[in-house]
């Protein structure tokens, strides 16, 4: 083959595989609405815990679970439950509990390990660990929540539903009309997909770069 023809072939079949689509791995994924704008609520609007339920899209793991408010300094708990439709709560799969607080308005992690299923609904709870109602927000600094009228939305690895408040022992309701900034700590998203036509480019290109070798070789010989 000319050499100016395998370099073209070559340098088209790069720019090819250089343009197929991949997907960035996540840190984090936000549970709040990316469309609407935030809403202040002030020290007590907070309720006995707040979630966010969801809809996994793609297999998934986190290492902790935040919240996005001015918290007091005290036990918080948080608690993954499992869910037929993204509003009947099953029971509680894993929950940890951490002091934390005390530093304005912030996000606040708790660690937490659990890995989600594809195609499984989830409802995840902030709540404090002595099941206080309006008493873990340290003030009336602006504290943001988002209008759960918007939902349902799709952020990437999950679609949330809707939010909710209350706790784990006087029941949690989904008729608020407010749900909190939520964020997951991924720890291995999905693999970033290689699809069928990126196997075959680059089987091409492997190819042309084998050729081209036992070419100089036998050119050298």
């Amino acid at each position: 083959m000319p050499k100016k023809i395998y370099n073209a072939i070559l340098h088209a079949l790069f720019l090819t595989l250089m343009a197929l689509p991949f997907r960035a791995a996540a840190a984090t994924v936000e549970l709040h609405s990316a469309t609407a704008s935030p809403i202040t609520i002030g020290a007590g609007g907070e309720g006995a815990g707040r979630g966010v339920s969801f809809l996994v899209e793609e297999d998934f793991s986190i290492s902790a679970a935040g919240i996005y408010l001015d918290l007091k300094s005290e036990s918080y708990d948080v608690l993954i439950y499992s869910s037929t439709n993204g509003y009947d709560l099953i029971a509680p799969l894993v929950s940890a509990s951490e002091v934390t607080g005390g530093s304005g308005v912030s996000y606040y992690d708790i660690d937490i390990s659990y890995a989600f299923t594809a195609g499984n609904y989830y409802y995840i709870q902030w709540e404090p660990s002595d099941q206080g109602s309006g008493d873990w927000l340290a003030g009336a600094s602006p504290n943001a929540m988002f209008s759960d009228a918007v939902l349902p939305e799709t952020l990437g690895l999950v679609t949330i539903l809707d939010g909710a408040e209350g706790n784990s022992t006087s029941g949690i309701s989904f008729a608020n009309a407010l749900h909190p900034n939520i964020r997951l700590t991924v720890v291995n998203p999905a693999a970033v997909p290689i699809t069928s036509a990126g196997f075959l480019l680059s089987g091409a290109l492997a190819g042309l770069g084998l050729a081209r070798k036992k070419r100089r070789r036998h050119t050298q010989a």
